[in-house]
């Protein structure tokens, strides 16, 4: 047993040990003005919604809130059991159509760029308010994000 604890300690650190991410590409380098405002706006589109949200958090009315309207969203109220203890949230989804020419060629690989962006922004902004905010890309090549905002109260 004395012989095979340093064999388990190493086999314990080596497959817990953190993967490091590569390089991160600056997709603002690749964006065209038309490119970057679509961007912008669909970040201003996602402030807004977590303002609301932020709003009725602060003000602890959330819990009576039936619904929540915010123009051209899809918006619900989300009640989930992990461990014995409810946890709710409202979750908002709406889909973006992007450019065509937001897909460019990096090096030897086709990138959508406005989805690299765009999922930088959502993310500091759902850091920033705290809830989980994700873009995840729907159609090839016809490009469309669906992006799905979920905040806890």
């Amino acid at each position: 047993m004395k012989k095979l604890l340093p064999l388990l300690t190493v086999a314990i650190v080596s497959c817990t040990a953190v993967k490091s991410e590569g390089p991160r590409i600056n997709a603002a380098a690749y964006l065209t003005p038309t490119e970057t405002e679509v961007i912008n706006s669909i970040t201003f589109e996602v402030q807004k919604v977590l303002d609301t949200v932020d709003e009725f958090r602060r003000s602890g009315a959330l819990d009576y809130v039936v619904g929540l309207e915010v123009p051209g969203w899809s918006v619900r109220k989300e009640e989930e059991t992990v461990f014995l203890l409810k946890r709710k949230k409202f979750v908002a989804e709406k889909t973006f159509d992007l450019p065509e020419t937001c897909v460019k060629e990096v090096g030897a690989a086709k990138l959508n760029v406005c989805h690299l962006k765009l999922e930088q922004n959502l993310k500091r902004l759902g850091e920033a308010f705290g809830c989980a905010v994700e873009a995840v890309e729907l159609r090839f090549p016809d490009l469309a994000e669906k992006v799905k905002v979920s905040c806890p109260y």
